[in-house]
């Protein structure tokens, strides 16, 4: 295949993975949004009722959404690492002014069941997450008592 074309095939696809990396940013946005929404409401109509068990309700709504932003994570550091990996063949590229060696394009990125369990647990995902369910366990015993 001509260099030319080469080129061409790995500016599309840094073009496409970084579409792919900014709906998974919005993604997130998103279920963060909505995790905050639903332990509001939750913990609210606990208080206005009077009824500990509901924050029991806001904790395992909490969970799902911390499942469902770790997924997210995972798929968007999945495509920022190939992101990466056409920057530096590019970069290269113009440094060097020679081929973009050998990389295979488009190659899109695999995810790993791993890598998902992994990212559970870093401090930007599972923070907020966190927080709230300490807060909602504090609020459950406070409410009980």
């Amino acid at each position: 295949m001509p260099e030319n074309e080469r080129l061409d095939m790995l500016h599309h696809e840094l073009k496409l993975v970084c579409r792919q990396i900014d709906k998974y940013d919005h993604i997130g946005i998103n279920i963060k949004l909505w995790a905050v929404t639903i332990w509001i409401a939750a913990t609210g109509w606990a208080f206005q009722f009077e009824r500990s068990n509901l924050i029991i309700l806001s904790i395992i709504a909490l969970s799902i959404f911390w499942y469902l932003d770790y997924v997210n994570k995972a798929f968007r550091q999945n495509y920022r690492t190939r992101r990466q990996h056409i920057e530096q063949a590019l970069r290269d590229y113009f440094k060097n002014n020679s081929s973009p060696g050998e990389i295979v394009t488009p190659e899109f990125p695999t995810h790993s069941q791993w890598y998902l369990f992994h990212t559970s647990y870093t401090v930007h995902v599972g923070l907020i997450y966190l927080v709230l369910i300490v807060t909602s366990l504090l609020l459950y015993f406070n409410l009980r008592g």
